[in-house]
Protein backbone atom coordinates (compact mmCIF):
# COMPACT_ATOMS: atom_id res chain seq x y z
CA UNK A 1 0.00 0.00 0.00
CA UNK A 2 1.46 3.26 -0.90
CA UNK A 3 0.01 6.92 -0.99
CA UNK A 4 -0.68 6.65 -4.99
CA UNK A 5 -3.03 3.57 -3.84
CA UNK A 6 -5.03 5.92 -1.32
CA UNK A 7 -5.25 8.91 -3.58
CA UNK A 8 -6.87 6.77 -6.05
CA UNK A 9 -9.07 4.88 -3.32
CA UNK A 10 -10.22 8.71 -2.34
CA UNK A 11 -10.90 9.44 -6.29
CA UNK A 12 -12.52 6.36 -6.93
CA UNK A 13 -15.31 7.71 -3.43
CA UNK A 14 -15.58 10.93 -4.46
CA UNK A 15 -16.44 10.00 -7.77
CA UNK A 16 -18.20 6.87 -7.34
CA UNK A 17 -17.35 5.75 -11.27
CA UNK A 18 -13.98 4.57 -12.26
CA UNK A 19 -13.72 6.41 -15.49
CA UNK A 20 -14.13 9.52 -14.03
CA UNK A 21 -11.86 8.62 -11.27
CA UNK A 22 -9.33 7.66 -13.52
CA UNK A 23 -9.38 10.87 -14.94
CA UNK A 24 -8.92 12.86 -11.98
CA UNK A 25 -5.85 10.71 -11.09
CA UNK A 26 -4.56 10.97 -14.74
CA UNK A 27 -4.41 7.33 -15.36
CA UNK A 28 -6.27 4.79 -17.45
CA UNK A 29 -9.64 3.22 -16.44
CA UNK A 30 -7.90 -0.08 -15.94
CA UNK A 31 -4.67 0.89 -14.52
CA UNK A 32 -7.08 2.37 -11.77
CA UNK A 33 -9.41 -0.74 -11.38
CA UNK A 34 -6.06 -2.71 -10.99
CA UNK A 35 -4.94 -0.85 -8.28
CA UNK A 36 -8.19 -0.88 -6.22
CA UNK A 37 -8.08 -4.50 -6.97
CA UNK A 38 -4.20 -4.57 -5.51
CA UNK A 39 -5.35 -2.65 -2.78
CA UNK A 40 -8.45 -4.95 -1.69
CA UNK A 41 -6.20 -8.16 -2.06
CA UNK A 42 -3.26 -6.79 0.44
CA UNK A 43 -6.10 -5.69 3.04
CA UNK A 44 -8.02 -8.54 2.12
CA UNK A 45 -11.18 -6.80 2.29
CA UNK A 46 -13.50 -5.58 -0.44
CA UNK A 47 -13.18 -2.25 -0.30
CA UNK A 48 -16.26 -1.02 -3.32
CA UNK A 49 -19.54 -3.13 -4.54
CA UNK A 50 -18.97 -2.77 -8.42
CA UNK A 51 -22.25 -2.22 -10.22
CA UNK A 52 -22.98 -1.82 -13.90
CA UNK A 53 -23.11 1.74 -13.67
CA UNK A 54 -21.40 3.36 -10.29
CA UNK A 55 -19.84 1.42 -7.77
CA UNK A 56 -20.79 1.65 -3.91
CA UNK A 57 -18.44 2.18 -0.66
CA UNK A 58 -18.65 -0.89 1.31
CA UNK A 59 -18.81 0.18 5.02
CA UNK A 60 -14.94 -1.09 6.12
CA UNK A 61 -14.10 1.45 1.98
CA UNK A 62 -15.79 4.17 3.83
CA UNK A 63 -13.82 3.76 6.82
CA UNK A 64 -10.61 3.29 5.15
CA UNK A 65 -11.68 6.32 2.63
CA UNK A 66 -11.59 8.77 5.95
CA UNK A 67 -8.41 7.25 7.06
CA UNK A 68 -6.83 7.75 3.73
CA UNK A 69 -8.20 10.82 3.66
CA UNK A 70 -6.11 11.88 7.10
CA UNK A 71 -3.79 10.27 5.84
CA UNK A 72 -3.07 12.34 2.79
CA UNK A 73 -3.67 15.78 4.61
CA UNK A 74 -0.93 14.75 6.64
CA UNK A 75 1.06 13.86 4.05
CA UNK A 76 0.68 17.09 2.35
CA UNK A 77 1.61 18.88 6.05
CA UNK A 78 5.17 16.53 5.58
CA UNK A 79 5.35 17.82 2.17
CA UNK A 80 5.17 21.82 3.35
CA UNK A 81 7.40 20.95 6.23
CA UNK A 82 10.08 19.92 3.81
CA UNK A 83 9.76 22.87 1.28
CA UNK A 84 10.11 25.72 3.85
CA UNK A 85 13.17 24.31 5.05
CA UNK A 86 14.63 23.64 1.79
CA UNK A 87 13.75 27.26 0.25
CA UNK A 88 14.21 30.22 2.31
CA UNK A 89 10.84 32.17 0.89
CA UNK A 90 8.81 29.50 2.41
CA UNK A 91 11.05 30.00 5.90
CA UNK A 92 10.31 33.99 6.12
CA UNK A 93 7.93 35.09 8.78
CA UNK A 94 5.47 36.50 6.23
CA UNK A 95 3.49 38.40 8.47
CA UNK A 96 0.93 41.06 7.99
CA UNK A 97 3.57 43.87 8.13
CA UNK A 98 5.63 42.03 5.93
CA UNK A 99 2.68 41.42 3.29
CA UNK A 100 1.72 45.19 3.72
CA UNK A 101 5.09 46.66 2.66
CA UNK A 102 5.31 44.20 -0.20
CA UNK A 103 2.34 45.27 -1.90
CA UNK A 104 2.56 48.60 -1.01
CA UNK A 105 5.88 48.77 -2.80
CA UNK A 106 4.43 46.46 -5.43
CA UNK A 107 1.95 49.37 -6.16
CA UNK A 108 4.93 52.28 -6.60
CA UNK A 109 6.18 49.93 -8.81
CA UNK A 110 3.29 50.23 -11.25
CA UNK A 111 2.71 53.52 -10.81
CA UNK A 112 5.94 54.25 -11.60
CA UNK A 113 5.61 51.72 -15.34
CA UNK A 114 2.06 53.61 -15.94
CA UNK A 115 3.81 56.87 -15.74
CA UNK A 116 6.61 56.09 -17.46
CA UNK A 117 4.25 54.19 -20.30
CA UNK A 118 1.81 57.31 -19.82
CA UNK A 119 4.47 60.13 -20.84
CA UNK A 120 5.67 57.47 -23.96
CA UNK A 121 2.30 56.98 -25.37
CA UNK A 122 0.15 60.15 -26.02
CA UNK A 123 -2.99 59.98 -25.53
CA UNK A 124 -5.31 59.75 -28.73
Amino acid sequence: MNLRDLRYLVALAEHRHFGHAAEACFVSQPNLSTQIRKLEDELGVTLVERTPRNILLTDIGKEIVARALDILHQADQIRAIARRASDPVFSLPWDRTCCHMWCRWCARLFRGWNSCWSKKRPKS
